[in-house]
Order: C-alpha cells, then sequence, then structure tokens
C-alpha cells in the first residue's frame, strides 16, 4: 500500500468552514448573517417602476420610470413604506406637475427631493425617467437622479 506524502494532503479546515458558511448562513437571515461577519455592513434597497405612463409634461409623452431607494440604516420592521404609495406619490407627481416646460432633469430633482422629505425611512432615491420617442423627438431619452442624505 501506497502512503500519501503530508505536503500533498489538502488541508480540510477552510472547505469544511466554506460548506458550513454556505449552509447555514442563509438559514439564520441577513441580520445574523451580517452579525457574523464584524467588518460588513448592511444595505438594504427596494426597486419598483412604473411602465407605460402617459403624461401631458412637453407636449404629451410616454415614461418607463425606474424608482429605486436604500432604507435608512437600522431600520424596524413596521417602518418599512409600502411600495405601492409611493409608486402613486409618483404617478400623481407626473400628472400634476405645473410646468409643462420644465426639462427632465428638472423634474427628476424635483421628484427625488419631495420623496426624501416625505419619507423619514428612506436614507436615498435614485430615479431614472426614460422617456420614449415621439412624432416631436425621435430619440430615446432618460434622466437619471440620485439624491442621497
Amino acid at each position: 500500500m501506497q502512503s500519501i506524502p503530508m505536503h500533498s494532503r489538502a488541508n480540510p479546515v477552510p472547505l469544511l468552514l466554506a460548506l458550513v458558511g454556505a449552509l447555514i448562513l442563509p438559514l439564520v437571515g441577513p441580520e445574523l448573517a451580517a452579525a457574523a461577519e464584524p467588518n460588513s455592513r448592511l444595505i438594504e434597497q427596494f426597486q419598483f417602476e412604473l411602465r407605460d405612463l402617459v403624461i401631458s409634461h412637453q407636449g404629451g409623452n410616454t415614461l418607463q420610470i425606474i424608482v429605486q431607494y436604500d432604507y435608512r440604516s437600522g431600520i424596524k420592521a413596521s417602518e418599512y413604506p409600502d411600495f405601492r404609495g409611493l409608486a402613486k406619490e409618483c404617478e400623481d407627481f407626473f400628472r400634476n406637475y405645473p410646468n409643462s416646460t420644465d426639462f427632465w432633469e428638472v423634474l427628476n430633482r424635483k421628484l427625488t427631493a419631495q420623496v426624501l422629505q416625505r419619507h423619514a425611512e428612506l436614507a436615498a432615491v435614485r430615479c431614472e425617467i426614460r422617456v420614449a420617442p415621439t412624432e416631436r423627438e425621435a430619440h430615446h431619452r432618460a434622466s437619471i437622479v440620485t439624491r442621497r442624505r
């Protein structure tokens, strides 16, 4: 019987630790998993999309709007907003916007400011407004604004 030299045997400890981590950490949840790694920082985000929103701004346009936000650190379970309320706020903002000639960037800056002002549970908001081509303007275009506290 041939013996395997000591220098060619793999150390099983790193593999065992990786296997335990892969099997156990998903079962304990994000809070405990983050606590298990002392140098980690939890960042929670949520995103929703409003598709084919038809508005009268700048002579009538169809928008795709992607809203993504970061929750503030230490948010409690009871403080998470229902995204449907935020989506309704965004729709109302676009449908009732008073100045029909503002650039998309101006509109977007005002929207992100309003969202952060109304929602203390959020640390940041990012809004991407995609404007579909029309007979007046043949180009796809987009405004992207990120606002942080």
